[in-house]
Parts: structure tokens; sequence; C-alpha cells
């Protein structure tokens, strides 16, 4: 273990603040497309009674109509969080009319990529805006890349913790730069380490035979209309999904909140002209924001995401200069079709440890060689990161993936000591997390790719699968009560956001007429 790494978790172990510290403040964001009892993605559009997309704090839609996002409140008890993603699930199925939720990152099998109706979002100025936003990702990426979906993770530390740590630091940064530039350090640890979650955590080792609608591609059949790799975890993190090749012209560093902010900006502002095209079918109306390579912030394809909460009318880049980082945001994460939230308890303890980690190892500024290695990490791992002979490469030279994984792990064991010790009424919960990883390091067959390779065969294909496992979570879903108070509060939450979104698009109509 480093010198300032030990250090600093005997510091925290010994403050009086201990509990109050390791209070994290957590988000789930967990994606899924609706389909049918057939397996088929659903051509209906998002239920009303849900209410409206744009407007609701908690349950909206992401790329595609058919394509719900659930978010929880941000909470410092992991049992709230599971249990209001629980109750949104519960929620959300008692409302669809006999489709289910798809329950894997890789979406379902497709006869033709029209069939995912890009989202609605209302008439108003900012629903009209997101779907247009949309458009412009279809028409750059493809509607059947932009149907993957994921598990977005939201963390920060509290105030304890920045008040113990910049004491560590005897830092002379002014408070709200400091803590920026300590999320930019976590941020860079979690690059060089994230081919690690995707080890762990990865599922989706093949994707449906319509996903791939070329022959340019190095899979082959690992089971009936199942193309992949033998040994992958995360496909989904591969050149078949959330990457970009216009975007491998961006150059976008972690050193600073100010060096991010201006690369990203100009990604804003680059002119491209391969997206001109797009816009050449005027009958068509707009398809796109605009033609730079990026049209908005979000459309950067990142792991991970430095996040301040907007203003209304102001942009995330925006937001990040005038205040700061407030959270990260991780965005690797596959959804676990083996469980019905698409992650557990375990997960989200492991998470904390890592993100932990990340922050109080040190961090330098990553050069071009580095990111070099750790792109090439992080893409052998994806491929074939359950190959027992993997290996990683650190500093020019290769080091086998089990090595290096296991050092990690054996990193946070103090980690995980300091944080059960700050936690009351559940003890050793983090060991056990952090146990329950070491396992699947020692053996690949059960990582959630490692299962999913040996559920699927000759006879039973992805897509086969994964709707059994939608029948039987919404078997779950439904066994779930939803109180009375629960119950008032969802229905008046769906009332509010649909007087919201019916005022935005009044307002807009008032401007349209003047």
């Amino acid at each position: 273990m480093s010198r300032q790494l030990y250090q600093l978790v005997q510091m925290l172990k010994s403050s009086s603040q201990l509990s109050e510290i390791a209070k994290f403040k957590r988000g789930i964001e967990k994606e899924g497309l609706r389909v049918t009892p057939k397996g088929t993605i659903a051509q209906t559009k998002h239920p009303e009674v849900l209410g409206a997309a744009l407007t609701h704090p908690n349950i909206t839609i992401d790329f595609a109509e058919a394509q719900l996002e659930l978010i929880t409140d941000a909470t410092t008890s992991v049992d709230a969080s599971l249990d209001k993603l629980e109750l949104l699930h519960a929620h959300v199925f008692s409302h669809l009319d006999g489709e289910l939720i798809w329950p894997g990152s890789m979406p379902c099998h497709f006869n033709h990529a029209d069939e995912i109706k890009i989202a609605h979002f209302g008439s108003s100025f900012e629903g009209q805006t997101k779907h247009i936003y949309r458009l412009g990702l279809a028409n750059r990426y493809g509607r059947t890349m932009q149907s993957i979906s994921g598990i977005h993770f939201n963390f920060s530390v509290p105030e304890a913790f920045w008040q113990t740590f910049s004491h560590c630091w005897q830092t002379q940064q002014e408070k709200q730069a400091y803590i920026s530039s300590q999320y930019f350090a976590l941020m860079r640890n979690f690059n060089r380490h994230s081919w690690l979650l995707c080890y762990l955590f990865g599922a989706s080792p093949g994707a449906d035979v319509s996903f791939v609608d070329s022959d340019r591609h190095s899979l082959s059949y690992i089971g009936k209309d199942t193309l992949g790799l033998p040994y992958a975890t995360s496909l989904r993190m591969s050149d078949l999904g959330y990457q970009s090749q216009a975007q491998s012209k961006l150059n976008i560093r972690f050193d600073s909140l100010s060096t991010y902010l201006n690369d990203l900006n100009k990604g804003l502002a680059l002119h491209y002209s391969d997206y001109e095209e797009i816009d050449g079918t005027a009958q068509l109306g707009q398809q796109q924001l605009n033609c730079n390579l990026l049209q908005i912030e979000n459309e950067f394809y990142s792991q991970i995401r430095p996040k301040q909460i907007p203003s209304f009318g102001e942009s995330a880049n925006q937001a990040l200069r005038s205040r700061g980082v407030e959270y990260v945001e991780v965005r690797i994460l596959d959804i676990n079709p083996f469980l019905p939230l698409g992650l557990n308890e375990e997960q989200i303890r492991f998470l904390d440890m890592f993100l932990l980690y990340c922050l109080l190892s040190e961090s330098p500024c990553i050069g071009s060689k580095e990111q070099n290695e750790i792109d090439g990490n992080l893409s052998r791992v994806i491929a074939a990161g359950r190959d027992p002979e993997a290996v990683l490469c650190q500093n020019g030279k290769c080091i086998s993936l089990q090595e290096q994984a296991n050092y990690l792990l054996d990193q946070m064991q103090l980690l995980a000591e300091l944080l059960d010790s700050a936690q009351q009424g559940k003890a050793k919960a983090y060991l056990y997390a952090l146990e329950e990883q070491k396992n699947k390091v020692e053996n690949a067959e059960l990582t959630p790719s490692g299962m999913l390779s040996a559920s699927i065969g000759h006879d039973m294909s992805l897509s086969d699968l994964m709707l059994s496992l939608a029948q039987k979570h919404g078997e779950s879903y439904q066994s779930r009560r939803i109180n009375e108070g629960e119950n008032q509060q969802l229905f008046r939450l769906a009332l509010t956001s649909l007087a919201s979104e019916k005022e935005l698009a009044d307002k807009q109509a008032s401007l349209t007429e003047s």
C-alpha cells in the first residue's frame, strides 16, 4: 500500500466524525427497454399514467420512446437507494399492460432499426430540443447502438469528509476549487483502473445477431442467434457499443476542471464536415442540433463525468464553471440481467470502496503514453478479460490481469475495514462485498459475463435467456407491495410532471403565436 493511501486512511480512521465522513451520497439511473411478451421492442408511447418524461424527476425515457430510465433520489443509505429503485420498478411494471422490462444492456432482437422509435418529449422548446438531439444521435451513430442500456452511478462525499481531507493536505486552495481538483484526481485514477469494473461487472459478452448489421467485425457465434467473443466482458463498452470514431479526434483531459471544460468546449465548437450531410434532407425537418462534433456536452462518451446540477436554462459546462464539481457520474456499468434491479448492495458497496480508493491514492496527470496503456488495457479486458492468460500493460511491462486485480483489491482491504467501522447495524458489509469480488478474480465463471456465457448455447440464445429473465423479474416486481403513502406520492409526482410539461408547452405555443 502506498504511503499516502495508508496515512490518509489512518487519518480518517482516527477522526471523531468517521460516521459522518462515510455518509456518501449516491444516486442510481437505470435504463431498460420496454418489450412485448414476445421480446420485441414495444411500439407504444411512454405511458401517460407514469407522468411526463420531460419533467418527472424519477421516471423518464432515454434515447428511445421505449427506453425507460428510472432515477433514484440522492441518498446516503444503500438500502434506501435500492428500495426506491425497487419501488419505481414495481410502479412502472404495474402500468405496462403486459409489457416487460428488458433486463440486459444489449438490446432485444430487431427486424429493422426503424422499430426503435426515437423518444418524444412534447411540444415545448425544451421537449423539441431533446427530441432533435436524439435525432442527431440516431443519424450519427445509429438507432441500434443508441438502444443499448446501462446503469449510471452518481457519487459524492460529504462535507465532513472534505473538512478532514482538506486538513490532511493543508491546502491553501479556495474550498470549491479544492473539492473540484480532488474529484478530478478521483476521475484520473478511475480511468486508470476502470478495466477492473469491466471485469467484475461487465455483463455483455455477446449480442443478438440482429445488433450487428455487417460482416466487418471479429465476433463469432457463442450461442444460438448470438454473436460475441469467448472471453468478452462488456461489448457495450467496445467499439460496437458506446464508442465513437469521430470522438476519437477529441483529446479531453482530466488534468483540472478548467482543462476539461476548455477541451470539451472545443468539441462543442468544432465543425465536423461529415455531419453536414445529415441536414441534407430538408423535407424531413431539423435532424440534429448542429453540425459540430458534439451537439451538447452529454454527447461526449466518457466512462465517468464531473457533474453539477444546472439551474434552469444553464448548460452542463456553465454549471461546472460557475459552481465546480458536486459529484461524479460513473457510466461504465452494465446491467446485471440476473438481478431484478440490475445491481445489488454488494456492488454499490464495492463502488464506494473503489471510488474512495481512486480519491485517496496518488493521481498524477495522465500523459499520452500512459493514456495509450489505459486504452489498451480497457480494450483487452472488454474483449478477453476472462481469458486465464489475460495480461495488462503497466509502465511498458506486461502483468497478468489476475495479479493486478488482486493487488488493487488487497489495497482496498483497509478501506473496507474503515467503512465497516463507520457503519451502524451492518457488520462487515464492505468486507463481504470485497470478498465477493476477490472470488470473481479467482474464478471468472462467477462474473456476470461468465455466467451469461455459460447460460447460452446451441439451444438457448441470448434473447431467449433475457426474455426468460424479464418474465422472472416481472414476477418479482409484482410481489413488491406499494403502500398507500408511496402510491399517493407517485400519483402526485405524475400529476405535477404533467402540469409542468403543459406549462412549458403553453409557453412555447404563446411564443409561436406572437
